[in-house]
C-alpha cells in the first residue's frame, strides 16, 4: 500500500467520507496518485486509518461515480487515466421511504414538469413569504435589479460554490425565468453564427427553443460516457449544451475524464460549454457530482 498522509479530523463535521474523498481526488488531479496505481484495499485502508469499511467503501464509490477511479472485478480499485487540463487563465473571483403493501400503493407520478405538491412545505413557504412581505413591503413595488435582487444572487453565489463547486460572483449571477428562457438570452449573447452542438438524445424543450429561433444545430451522439467529444470534434459545433451531472434522459453521469475532454475542446475550439445542472443535486448514494465549471477558471463554462 502505497503511503498514506491524511490525518482525517474526527472532530470536524464534515463526514469522514467526505474528507476520505477529497484527499485520494486531490492527490489524483495534482498527479501525486498516478494513472493505472491501484487504490488500498477496503479492508487494509480503514484499518490502517482506523476507520470503518463503509466509510472507505463510500469514499470509493464517490470517486467511481465521478470517474476518478475504475472498479476491476477481484481486483479492486484503479486510478482512471486523466487527460490534462489545457492551460487556464487567473482564477474566477469568488463570493464568499418504506414500500407499503401492495393495496397501500399509490400511482407514481414520473413526468419531469410536474412538481409532487403533496410533499412541498407550503406552511414554511407561506411563513417565508408573508416574513418577505412584511420587511419588504415598499421595495416589492419596484423595478428592481434586471439581474435580480443582488443580495439574493450573493446568497447564490455562495450556497452554489459550497455545494456544487461553481466559481462565480454575485455580479455573474443572472436570475430569470427556467432554462428555456436563458437559452434564448445566450444565443443572443454569443452570435447567430453560433453553431449548437446538442446531446442526441437531449433535452427536448432546448431543441425547440433553438429551432424556433432559426439557429444553427449539430446533433451529437452519446456513447458511455455521455456526448461524445470525437463526434463533436468532427462537427461545426462550436457551443455544446450538456447535462454532465444527470444526462437527460438517460440520467448518465459524466465521468472526470470526458469532463476534461470537452473542457479541452472548448479551449481549442475558443468556443463555449452550456452546463445545465439537470438534477444535479439528486442522488441516491454519495454527494453529488461537482460542476464541470468548477474545473475551469477561463470563463468557457457557463453553468445554468
Amino acid at each position: 500500500m502505497f503511503e498514506i498522509t491524511l490525518t482525517l479530523d474526527k472532530t470536524n463535521k464534515e463526514a469522514l467520507y467526505v474528507q476520505l474523498y477529497k484527499y485520494f481526488k486531490m492527490e489524483i488531479q495534482n498527479g501525486q496518485i498516478k494513472a493505472g496505481m491501484k487504490l488500498p484495499s477496503k479492508r487494509k485502508l480503514a484499518m490502517h486509518l482506523g476507520i470503518g469499511l463503509n466509510t472507505v467503501d463510500t469514499a470509493y464509490q464517490q470517486l467511481m461515480a465521478e470517474g476518478y477511479v475504475e472498479s476491476q472485478l477481484r481486483k479492486g480499485f484503479y486510478v482512471a487515466d486523466l487527460d490534462p487540463i489545457s492551460p487556464l487563465n487567473e482564477p474566477l473571483h469568488v463570493t464568499e421511504g418504506v414500500k407499503g403493501p401492495m393495496h397501500e400503493r399509490k400511482m407514481i407520478d414520473y413526468n419531469h414538469g410536474r412538481v409532487e405538491m403533496d410533499s412541498f412545505p407550503h406552511a414554511v413557504w407561506k411563513k417565508c413569504l408573508n416574513n418577505t412581505l412584511y420587511l419588504q413591503e415598499r421595495k416589492m413595488f419596484m423595478s428592481g435589479d434586471p439581474q435580480g435582487e443582488w443580495e439574493l444572487r450573493a446568497e447564490i453565489s455562495s450556497y452554489l460554490f459550497q455545494s456544487r463547486g461553481v466559481r462565480c460572483g454575485a455580479d455573474q449571477i443572472i436570475i430569470g425565468a427556467g432554462t428555456q428562457y436563458f437559452i434564448h438570452l445566450l444565443r443572443l449573447l454569443l452570435g447567430n453564427e453560433r453553431i449548437f452542438g446538442l446531446e442526441d438524445p437531449g433535452f427536448h424543450r432546448v431543441r425547440e427553443v433553438l429551432r424556433l429561433e432559426g439557429a444553427n444545430v449539430a446533433f451529437i451522439p452519446l456513447d458511455e460516457g455521455g456526448i461524445s467529444v470525437d463526434s463533436l470534434k468532427e462537427s461545426a459545433a462550436n457551443v455544446a449544451y450538456v447535462t454532465p451531472s444527470h444526462q437527460f434522459p438517460s440520467g448518465m453521469i459524466m465521468p472526470i475524464t470526458r469532463r476534461v475532454e470537452l473542457l479541452n475542446w472548448a479551449v481549442e475550439k475558443e468556443g463555449y460549454i452550456i452546463e445545465d445542472d439537470y438534477d444535479g443535486e439528486f442522488r441516491h448514494v454519495g454527494k453529488p457530482i461537482p460542476s464541470l465549471q468548477g474545473l475551469e477558471t477561463n470563463g468557457r463554462v457557463i453553468y445554468t
